[in-house]
């Protein structure tokens, strides 16, 4: 974790914004992660999760699509674009509890901005990044922390839908090879 500190110096040192991406297995840590380099680092963070597809869409998308549940064009033209512009990041938060758009983000002035989420390194994503992450976990371990997380009812929807998504996806696409630093958080305190 050093080196990745180290890391985020250097290039916050010498890049008017540094973006930083966070990918990894659903109860790997992501978010723990990214609140944490936040506290560090005062920046600001962009979740994959605002970007999910409504629940109507969802409905009618091909589950051979990898990745197909997340607007992946909103992604690029209300986050990606403005990145590589250094322009400042508008977005409407998608929350997929209320399956609803709510409060609008706004993103201009940090030094940092870290991108956090399952397809953070979708390959139409990667070019926009200085810094990858990947956060891998045991199956046990996913699942104890699953169970920790969610009700019942969740967990089954995650270990019938969201993790097969998400494992096609890294099978597909690697991350978890192309990534600048690699971590098992297994033994990682919550």
């Amino acid at each position: 974790m050093e080196k990745l500190i180290n890391k985020m110096n250097y290039l916050s040192d010498r890049n008017n914004r540094t973006v930083i991406a966070i990918d990894g297995r659903c109860c790997s840590g992501k978010t723990t992660l990214a609140l944490k380099l936040s506290s560090l680092f005062n920046c600001s963070i962009v979740k994959i999760d605002d970007f999910f597809l409504p629940k109507k869409t969802q409905k009618k998308m091909d589950d051979s699509d990898i990745a197909g549940n997340i607007d992946k064009a909103r992604f690029i033209k209300d986050v990606i674009k403005p990145l590589k512009n250094n322009k400042e990041i508008v977005y409407k938060r998608y929350d997929c509890m209320l399956d609803k758009f709510t409060e609008q983000k706004y993103i201009s002035e940090e030094k940092i901005i870290i991108i956090e989420g399952v397809y953070a390194l979708y390959p139409t994503f990667r070019f926009a990044y200085h810094l990858s992450i990947f956060l891998d976990v045991d199956k046990d371990i996913q699942m104890k922390r699953l169970i920790n997380r969610e009700e019942e009812e969740k967990v089954k929807i995650f270990l019938n839908k969201w993790i097969l998504k998400e494992e096609a996806y890294f099978k597909a696409y690697a991350p978890q090879l192309i990534c600048d630093y690699y971590f098992n958080t297994s033994n990682w305190e919550e």
